[in-house]
């Protein structure tokens, strides 16, 4: 449940924190950092755009809270949505692609006067670049007015959450699988607009096999050491775990996971104090 005054307070931590990001020249350097766009639906939702890679991350946050021990505590989901020339792009589902190749995400940087600044997606958020000339082909990111249709479990990657206390410490953690991977127990026949068989997938097939704890680990580590300098904190420490994930299960229709060893949960926790 969502605490609409710790919401605004990490709301507002978040947007601070990116603007002095791309405030500091050397430190978005450090970090990769191309552009952001901060958006809006039923929660807050910041789309990242980094030199290391060609898609778009989508830091979602889905719970802001207060506890005994911190100010805030937020909880954020980690999307990467991929450019179809990625090799990951090959391990999205059947689905998900043809979504990602889909008029959904065919956007392009909203109109630029010469003199303006705002958001080269959707004209309302801070990027940092001239003209944004490397997005016109396409930002990567999902049309607006299509986003909340896309189903909650594509393009997902894993989850972080950022405890706070201001001034004192605080608790970056993050968590995903080495491989999101879902693997079909019968035959299933995807149709197309018409009605036609798109795709064909085969008892046994492999529909997703997507490298969730790569690119979960890559974000929300280059958010902690953001947060981390930008706050004056030390490192106190770093802990990291591991213990068996899930494997998937389709049939077209439902999805099972049951507890598997070749597939491997893995965690991180930052803790750090002023």
């Amino acid at each position: 449940m969502m605490d609409t005054d710790r919401l605004i307070l990490g709301e507002g931590s978040l947007n601070h924190y990116w603007t002095l990001c791309f405030a500091d020249e050397a430190l978005r350097q450090r970090l990769g950092l191309r552009y952001i766009s901060q958006m809006h639906d039923t929660h807050p939702y910041w789309y990242l755009w980094f030199a290391d890679w060609p898609g778009v991350f989508k830091l979602g946050m889905v719970e802001c809270r207060n506890t005994s021990e911190w100010d805030w505590q937020a909880l954020f989901q980690i999307k990467y949505y991929p450019q179809p020339q990625e090799k990951v792009f090959a391990g999205l589902s059947v689905l998900e692609q043809v979504c990602r190749m889909s008029e959904v995400f065919q956007t392009v940087p909203a109109a630029w006067n010469e003199g303006e600044t705002g958001c080269a997606c959707h004209g309302e958020s801070h990027h940092h670049g001239v003209r944004f000339e490397d997005l016109q082909g396409s930002t990567g990111a999902p049309n607006i007015e299509w986003s909340a249709e896309i189903p909650a479990d594509f393009f997902l990657a894993g989850q972080m959450t950022l405890s706070h206390r201001d001034g004192q410490h605080c608790e970056v953690s993050w968590e995903s699988q080495d491989w999101w991977r879902v693997q079909m127990t019968e035959n299933y026949y995807i149709p197309n607009q018409e009605g036609n068989t798109l795709k064909v997938l085969r008892r046994g097939d492999i529909d997703r096999e997507f490298p969730g704890w790569m690119l979960t680990d890559f974000v929300a580590r280059r958010f902690a050491d953001g947060w981390q300098e930008l706050h004056g904190f030390a490192r106190v420490d770093e802990s990291t775990g591991e213990r068996d994930g899930l494997e998937f299960t389709s049939d077209g229709r439902t999805l099972n996971a049951a507890v598997s060893s070749t597939t491997r949960h893995l965690s991180v926790c930052r803790r750090m104090q002023s």
